[in-house]
């Protein structure tokens, strides 16, 4: 999509197939680009000249940075032509928290991966804590990248970056059944997806919950301390229950996702009735633990996929007037989600199927970003 303005020169442009929502905010962005002496259509047109200009390449981050587009290539070109002192000192490690996407396999990924001790005393003294959790996060996201390329070596990079970094409440493993199984179900690879997902579900369904329901039991202990104290404070009663409720409950809702996101993959995915019936088994497992509409929504299209018509349009109905409750007492609603609910309740009414992956949507999120020239 090319958005220009009244005398015909472009100042913003767009890759692929997206849904309306991703066009009208892609479109937001175009119209902020009109009133900027130069605007980001300029800005691509220079970048394959000034490869080797560490001045422009800072700045054209920072108008990606802005934009919120993938970064990934741009700062590893400017990592290469920077030194190593250069680089602890620049201004890129003080805001390393406002990119979106790093390349797990780039140099400055696998630079900041290797080298943490050194990095450490240049982040701000709050980030140092949450440092590994953010690569963590970098390296989830740049599955995205290795889907929309079907690279299986960069999964490995990926996989083998997140088993290198601080272990979180979970068993390390996790991290890799998570990440494979996201991959192979972006690339909607059914048999590589089933021979993985049964393997990582059978980790988290053994889990033993009781650790969940004693971390959410502490948590929610000293809060109630916190609060005693006078060391909270909270605008409404309501405002209280909420936080009291999210404390309580925090780490079991955090597991219920993991086990939703499992049955939602096999529901994209995976058409052999016996697994979507596991899937099933296990999205009933998971709302013992949060009664998150995402949850009733998972299993109402798996009750469809199965067949089970009936059900599944009582389920979907459930979710929306849910939703519509819990959306009401917290005064604020979105458009998007209710659309979503109520078009696969049409969906389902109409047997038409409520699953599958859409790779224009992961293709767009991956290509809005320049090549990085060797």
């Amino acid at each position: 999509y090319l958005f220009v303005n009244g005398d015909g020169t472009l100042v913003y442009r767009s890759v692929g197939s997206m849904p309306v929502e991703k066009f009208m905010s892609e479109a937001s962005i175009a119209i902020g680009e009109f009133s900027d002496p130069k605007p980001f259509a300029v800005w691509e047109d220079e970048y394959e000249r000034n490869l080797n200009n560490k001045e422009f390449l800072w700045e054209y981050l920072q108008k990606r940075k802005k934009l919120r587009l993938n970064c990934g290539d741009v700062i590893d070109r400017y990592f290469t032509l920077s030194t190593k002192d250069e680089i602890l000192h620049s201004p890129l490690m003080k805001t390393m928290a406002d990119y979106q996407n790093f390349n797990v396999d780039g140099p400055f990924y696998q630079f900041l991966l290797n080298n943490k001790e050194e990095v450490m005393p240049f982040l701000s003294t709050i980030f140092r804590t949450k440092f590994d959790a953010f690569l963590v996060y970098i390296a989830k996201a740049d599955i995205d990248r290795a889907a929309a390329n079907t690279d299986e070596k960069l999964l490995g990079a990926i996989t083998a970056a997140l088993l290198k970094l601080q272990a979180d409440e979970y068993p390390m493993a996790w991290r890799v059944g998570e990440t494979r199984m996201k991959y192979f179900t972006q690339t909607a690879d059914a048999p590589a997806l089933s021979k993985e997902i049964n393997q990582y579900a059978t980790s988290v369904m053994g889990y033993d919950t009781k650790k969940i329901r004693a971390a959410d039991s502490m948590a929610l202990d000293q809060f109630e301390k916190d609060l005693a104290a006078g060391k909270l404070k909270f605008s409404s009663n309501e405002s209280l229950e909420l936080n009291r409720r999210f404390k309580g409950s925090a780490i079991a809702t955090s597991y219920a996702y993991r086990v939703r996101d499992i049955a939602k993959s096999v529901l994209n995915v995976i058409d052999d009735k016996k697994q979507v019936a596991k899937a099933y088994d296990w999205i009933v497992y998971a709302s013992g633990f949060s009664n998150n509409f995402t949850i009733g929504e998972v299993k109402a299209s798996l009750l469809h996929k199965l067949g089970k018509s009936k059900e599944a349009l009582s389920e979907q109905q459930a979710v929306i007037n849910s939703y519509t409750e819990q959306m009401a007492k917290l005064n604020i609603s979105s458009d998007k989600v209710m659309g979503r609910l109520e078009g696969n309740l049409q969906k389902m009414k109409e047997g038409k199927p409520t699953w599958g992956v859409d790779k224009n949507a992961l293709q767009t999120r991956v290509t809005a970003t320049p090549k990085l020239v060797k």
